[in-house]
């Protein structure tokens, strides 16, 4: 297909002729001159109005272009944030449940020191009493007089065992809490 086909011509009766293209025109030269000039200023005018047209259209792309890879960015700025945030987050939850377990791990040592800080109070309370196998002692809710109940046995972890001799169908007896002993 040519580049510049022909889209018009006309001839007049004297025999000058106008042919005319999308982009130019010719004419012979019987064509009046007031004529060539209007249509050179209209194929003048057309040119600047498509040259004006084609840099506003590139302008507008170019616009386009770049309020798209303003977005973008704003959007990866955005996820940048997002992601920060998260991690911020994960980063916040892992020190509080690190504060909570090391809490949790202080709490537990705690119990632990106060049982065996009882249990040392416990047998020096016991040794206190300076207790022997044979010794006569009252047991609290195991006596039914003073000094009925004797000392049978005093074990590694301070179980104090008491009998009664004069009333073996009671058995015997082991008190832990020294405070049960008078």
């Amino acid at each position: 297909m040519e580049k510049n086909p022909i889209t018009d011509m006309a001839v007049a009766s004297d025999g000058s002729w106008v042919v005319i293209r999308p982009n130019r025109f010719s004419s012979s030269t019987g064509v009046s001159p007031t004529l060539n000039e209007k249509l050179r200023c209209f194929y003048r005018d057309h040119a600047n109005r498509q040259k004006m047209r084609a840099r506003q259209i590139k302008d507008t792309e170019r616009e386009i272009a770049r309020r798209m890879e303003d977005e973008r960015a704003r959007k990866a700025q955005e996820e940048i944030k997002r992601q920060r945030r998260e991690e911020e987050r994960k980063e916040k939850e892992r020190e509080e449940a690190e504060q909570q377990r090391r809490e949790e791990e202080r709490k537990i040592k705690e119990v632990r020191v106060k049982r065996k800080c009882d249990e040392i109070d416990r047998l020096n309370q016991i040794r206190s009493k300076r207790l022997k196998p044979m010794e006569s002692i009252t047991a609290i809710e195991f006596s039914s007089e003073p000094g009925d109940a004797f000392v049978k046995n005093i074990g590694e972890d301070g179980a104090i065992e008491n009998f009664k001799p004069l009333r073996q169908e009671e058995g015997t007896v082991v008190i832990k809490d020294p405070m049960l002993l008078t």
